[in-house]
């Protein structure tokens, strides 16, 4: 079966987050109906309700086959309000499965424009396990759509019966507790078997295999990303249904996802569409850092330099650079080297998604002599170039 996962500690912290803003740029889901705003946080991040009494988000790429399933990961502990997992038609409207370290069972309910609605169609006493997977599985056989409940595997109760609705999407529902993962399942007609082999992919990785089935003639004729800034090209289909393409790179200017990532593929053969999700990694031969409490102290510290020419220098901020021995970009904003040299380094910032490309000359003490770039903030990369710059200068 196909599976499409949305892991909330890949996601920015915001409150409420706004599905689809910089710097995730998040695509594929959306807020339902009636349903309110969730929000993002905590530390791993999880997935919650911003306010209200319904916070909904539905994974927009329908559930066409006969057996269709939503799961929720349950965070450690489990929280004491109350999260569900449900299966929603066209219009939201749909059953789902809550639970809660206060419920101490798992209760299923109908949902009316993408929120809980009326009174508990079925109870099962059974407790809810820290880091579980819950899972509210339909099944359609003839003229039935039966409804299962599963708990890491293990089915709670009998299976329910509803024929009302023709449930099409996933969604997860917080009313106050928290989901560290989200994901649904199906069996499409066309499906990606594998991409990469089902490694990790790299930043700017080229000739990235992948396996189809189904697709016309086995022919892939684009393959997009939910991702901004995560782009594929070069599509060469081998044959079988198997073939290879590019991934782009992050480079000045462009927004970039931080890394690691969680991206999803979307193949298409012109008419027909299928997914696949993998982790996006940085490349081989680079280092990375991400800012805590960065402090500006002065221009002998490389965020000093970010401030000025408006990069955010916020948590979250990440700095990717080529690895080398002896040196180090820091998470407080300062650099740390055991000799002079020149490193060329990618910022990401937190508040944008943006990246920009830095030039960056230090001596033997760690600390910034000479930087570079920034076309986002109006700079260009020939008008500071180590020759021309100096400290006193900027």
């Amino acid at each position: 079966m196909a599976i499409i996962t949305l892991a909330a500690d890949s996601l920015t912290a915001a409150n409420p987050y706004v599905i689809g803003s910089a710097p995730d740029n998040l695509t594929g889901y959306s807020v339902p109906g009636a349903a309110n705003q969730a929000k993002i946080y905590g530390d791993p991040k999880v997935w919650s309700m911003a306010s209200g009494s319904n916070a909904t988000w539905r994974c927009d790429t329908a559930l066409t086959s006969s057996v269709i399933a939503a799961k929720i990961k349950l965070p450690n502990p489990v929280s004491s309000n109350t999260v569900c997992v449900a299966l929603m038609d066209a219009s939201n409207n749909g059953l789902l499965v809550i639970t809660g370290k206060t419920s101490n069972n798992f209760r299923i309910f109908a949902v009316s424009n993408g929120v809980l609605s009326g009174g508990a169609l079925r109870t099962d006493s059974v407790l809810p396990i820290a880091d579980a997977v819950i899972e509210f599985r339909r099944t359609i056989s003839g003229a039935n759509h039966d409804y299962e409940i599963f708990q890491n595997g293990s089915k709670i109760g009998a299976t329910y019966n509803n024929n009302t609705y023709n449930a099409t999407y996933g969604a997860c529902m917080s009313r106050g507790g928290d989901i560290s993962e989200f994901s649904v399942e199906y069996t499409p007609a066309q499906t990606v078997d594998s991409i990469n082999s089902g490694s990790d992919i790299t930043s700017g990785q080229t000739s990235i295999p992948f396996t189809t089935t189904g697709f016309i003639s086995n022919t892939i004729t684009a393959i997009t990303t939910n991702r901004t800034g995560v782009t594929c090209s070069a599509i060469a289909n081998t044959g079988g249904g198997a073939g290879t393409f590019n991934l782009s790179d992050f480079s000045d200017g462009i927004a970039y996802p931080a890394l690691p990532s969680t991206v999803t593929y979307t193949f298409t053969d012109g008419t027909n569409t299928a997914q696949i999700t993998e982790d996006l990694i940085l490349k081989s031969g680079w280092s990375q850092v991400t800012y805590a409490s960065a402090i500006p102290l002065n221009d002998r510290v490389f965020c000093w330099w970010l401030d000025q020419a408006g990069v955010s220098i916020s948590d979250g901020t990440m700095v990717y650079w080529p690895t080398t021995s002896g040196f180090a970009f820091l998470s407080n904003g300062d650099t740390s080297s055991d000799s002079e040299r020149t490193i060329t380094a990618f910022v990401r910032d937190i508040s944008t998604g943006l990246m920009s490309e830095w030039v960056v000359t230090i001596n033997d003490a760690g600390v910034v002599v000479n930087a570079g770039g920034l076309s986002v903030a109006g700079l260009s990369n020939s008008g500071l170039s180590n020759a021309g710059l100096s400290v006193s200068g900027l």
